[in-house]
């Protein structure tokens, strides 16, 4: 008679699923997660962006600390951005297959939730017509350029440096 006969089933298919490494959960599954993660972290930039923007008062004819609010968002995200794309993955056998997933979820719903609430296009088109109406058409196009621009450059500096470091890693 064969050891393993005596042992029940279920046993032998518990000791196989525990030996067997976990694979990650299907495509659908992760959005789902994703966007449950983000769904509980956006109302802390939504908040945090409704208090600072009380401070607006104090420079009217230039939305301060909505722009900061814009510049640290798009700041954010671009680092997560190249979290995702660069680092994590150069560093995926030091963090093993499951914790690189975790982290990846982590820092999609982050950037989506977080950063998503912190710098809103509607609070950014709010300004912009309430500096239209209330200051002058200068005032209005000066915080929407100077917003556009900035953010603008600030991509380019963050992401061109790895781009080219990166790509010069690849190429040899």
């Amino acid at each position: 008679m064969r050891v393993h006969a005596r042992v029940p089933a279920a046993r032998r298919a518990r000791a196989r699923a525990l030996t067997r490494p976990a694979s990650p959960p299907p495509p659908r599954a992760e959005r789902e997660r994703v966007l449950l993660l983000a769904c509980i972290i956006a109302p802390v930039g939504a908040w945090l962006r409704y208090v600072i923007t009380f401070s607006n008062k104090n420079t009217p004819t230039f939305p301060l600390y909505t722009y900061l609010c814009n510049l640290v968002s798009t700041v954010l995200s671009i680092l997560i951005y190249v979290a995702l794309t660069k680092v994590i993955p150069a560093g995926a056998e030091r963090l093993g297959e499951r914790a690189q997933f975790r982290l990846n979820e982590w820092l999609l719903a982050l950037s989506l939730g977080f950063c998503g609430c912190l710098s809103t296009v509607s609070s950014f088109v709010h300004e912009v017509a309430m500096l239209w109406e209330k200051a002058t058409l200068y005032d209005a196009y000066f915080y929407a350029l100077t917003t556009l621009v900035s953010v603008h450059v600030i991509c380019l500096a963050f992401l061109l440096p790895f781009s080219v470091h990166f790509s010069e890693c690849e190429n040899g």
